[in-house]
């Protein structure tokens, strides 16, 4: 599969840097980014949304009266109407934004602990959050209320929910390598696959359709691999030596058939490799242009990638 790069976009004035915050609506009408944390200026909530249909900002959501320095990865709910987004700074809450007005809904306060990772289950009607310290959180989206939590250890930076069969996979900086499967049913059993990547993941990403997990680490050097989700076991195993994955969150995603993985990496330039899911080995490579480094978040819209840089 060829990949080819088709243009950029800069963000207006305090808009650009959205990383890592960096989604894309189910239908892949809109794109959505919050500004990095470590932008300078007064301490502002800044998110943007972009039209993929003419790749244009079309708004722009500024927090203002809120001490948000920045934002972490949220999800959006599958029927489109909401989006979950955890904030940095010293407000560091849970915002739900309802993407039809492009307004702040309401929050939950959570000071003093960053929240670093989010994961949603639709089916089941929950958020589960992870904070700096520790710390499992279960949220109902019907009520926007915290109903259970769960100490834990480490940071973990991403998690996914196969909502099928209700588990939760999450990575943390504990053990390098390691896959931790929580039972979500009764919030408490865990398991852990050891794998043979040798660095922490930064990176998860589900294949419900083909009952697969796929992991990226965030070492010196890209790490994947492959795990098959009824048995728990590796399946396979990649390392892209030509991929730098210094910093925590590089380009990670599936296409919604499961059939290819996109990897990027902290290159300067990046780099973007299309890896064939099946054989689990890379189908082509696309190097962005100079100046364009560190392929940041990605999301997949329709039949386009999006990388954030």
């Amino acid at each position: 599969m060829a990949l080819a790069r088709i243009g950029a976009l800069d963000c207006d004035t305090n808009y650009n840097n959205l990383y890592p915050a960096f989604m894309a609506d189910p239908a892949g009408t809109f794109l959505y980014g919050g500004r990095n944390p470590s932008i300078t200026g007064s301490p502002r909530g800044l998110i943007a949304k972009i039209a993929t249909s003419t790749f244009t900002q079309v708004a722009g959501l500024d927090i203002t009266a809120m001490t948000v320095g920045g934002f972490f990865p949220g999800v959006i709910d599958t029927a489109g109407a909401f989006m979950y987004i955890p904030s940095s700074g010293s407000s560091q809450d849970l915002y739900k934004i309802n993407l039809s007005t492009f307004t702040v809904t309401t929050s939950l306060p959570y000071g003093g602990k960053e929240l670093k990772a989010i994961a949603i289950d639709n089916t089941g009607g929950f958020l589960y959050l992870h904070d700096e310290n520790g710390n499992w959180y279960k949220i109902s989206l019907a009520t926007f209320t915290e109903t259970a939590t769960l100490a834990s250890s480490g940071v973990v930076l991403s998690a996914v929910v196969d909502e099928a069969n209700g588990f939760l996979y999450y990575t943390s900086d504990v053990v390098a390598g390691r896959i931790y499967k929580l039972t979500l049913s009764d919030f408490s059993t865990l398991t852990y696959l050891q794998t043979s990547a040798t660095d922490n993941f930064s990176n998860l990403a589900i294949d419900s359709i083909n009952g697969l997990l796929y992991g990226k680490t965030n070492g010196a050097t890209v790490q994947c691999v492959k795990v098959q989700l009824s048995n728990f076991t590796e399946v396979g195993y990649l390392a892209l030596t030509d991929l730098s994955a210094a910093g925590e969150r590089n380009g990670f995603v599936l296409d919604s058939a499961g059939t290819f993985l996109y990897v990027g990496g902290n290159n300067s330039p990046a780099i973007i490799k299309a890896i064939n899911t099946a054989a689990f080995v890379v189908d082509s490579s696309l190097p962005l242009n100079p100046g364009e480094n560190g392929a940041g978040v990605m999301v997949i819209a329709g039949s386009f990638l999006y990388a954030s840089l």
